[in-house]
Order: structure tokens, then sequence, then C-alpha cells
């Protein structure tokens, strides 16, 4: 069940991916795009989780007599680290953004990926 769910995550996110980045690039919104990123985070996260998932109901073997059940433990650490990257990602452009300034338009298109959030 995990393992599906995790697919139709990763499919939606990547959607509204492509949509918020083409959006926030057309209409020069940094935040727009800085959603779309997030977008692709939970993406590459739910990725991991779902590979997580998979692995961890491996049942036992010789060279892992307990099992695979840490490899949940891993996907959350790297899940972690995709949020701190995707973060100082999103803060530098942000503080590229403040020190040269640059006037967002704003369309329907634009409102609408932004207050589309799963």
């Amino acid at each position: 069940m995990g393992e599906r769910i995790g697919v139709i995550r990763i499919t939606v996110n990547s959607f509204l991916f492509a949509i918020k980045l083409t959006l926030g690039l057309l209409n020069n919104s940094v935040s727009v795009i800085a959603d779309g990123f997030n977008n692709l985070g939970d993406c590459a996260s739910s990725l991991v989780t779902t590979i997580g998932f998979h692995l961890s109901g491996k049942t036992t073997d010789e060279k892992h007599p307990h099992g695979y059940g840490r490899m949940e433990y891993i996907s959350g650490f790297v899940v972690a680290m995709l949020i701190i990257v995707t973060a100082i990602s999103v803060g530098k452009s942000s503080i590229v953004r403040i020190l040269h300034p640059e006037q967002p338009t704003l369309t329907a298109w634009l409102f609408f990926a932004q207050v589309s959030h799963i």
C-alpha cells in the first residue's frame, strides 16, 4: 500500500513541479519557483520513502538475519538531507532576488499555481 501511494505522490508532485516552475519562470516569481522546487523535494522524498518501503519489506537472508527494517531510518535521513539542500537553494535564490529585485507579474495561472498545495 505504501509503495502504491508513493508512486501516486511522485507522479502528482512531478506534474506540479513542472507547472509551477514554468509559471514561475514565465512570470518572474521566485515564490512560485520555490514552491515548485518544494514539490520537487516532495517528489524526491516520496521516491526515497517508496524505495525504503520496498527494501524494509524484504525478508531476512544470510547477510541480514534481522531483516531490512533499518532502511526506514536511512530513508528518513536521506529525506532530511534533501530538505536541507532544498532550503539552502531557495534561501540563496531569495537573497539574490532581495539584492537584485525584479517585478513579478500576477496572472490567473500564477495565482492557481500558488494556491494548489498537496
